[in-house]
């Protein structure tokens, strides 16, 4: 499953340096220059079944030379959650959101969990949003 992640990641990346070609530079072949070094992807925070799954997508956009927000994570009850995250999608070229089975506590509770607002500002953003169900 991580192998059809990591190809559809790659495919959208690469189709965003396609149709942005002023905006990205990618590495001449061969070079030690990283392949996607211009390109910012926001990945999402994971429940905790997905925290392995997501480190190693992390890693794959880190050997690719992506840039990879948030640097630091901040709570979604924090009073500047909502206006960080706008901050950084609109940095973004791409969201990546991965999505377990498990719903976290604020889903319980019926109210606005993080994934589901770091989606609804991804998509308010208008940032590229690539979902993935474990």
């Amino acid at each position: 499953k991580l192998d059809d992640l990591a190809r559809q990641i790659y495919s959208r990346l690469v189709q965003h340096t396609q149709q942005n070609p002023q905006q990205v530079s990618i590495a001449e072949p061969g070079s030690k220059s990283q392949i996607f070094h211009d390109l910012v992807v926001y990945l999402a925070d994971v429940p905790n079944d997905l925290q392995a799954t997501r480190e190693r997508v992390r890693r794959f956009l880190d050997q690719l030379g992506c840039e990879i927000l948030p640097f630091a994570w901040e709570s979604p009850q924090s009073q500047d959650y909502a206006a960080s995250l706008r901050e950084q999608l609109s940095r973004s070229d791409l969201f990546i959101q991965l999505l377990g089975s498990q719903l976290d506590a604020a889903s319980l509770n019926g109210k606005l969990s993080a994934t589901q607002q770091q989606f609804e500002i991804a998509t308010e953003a208008g940032c590229p949003i690539l979902q993935w169900r474990d």
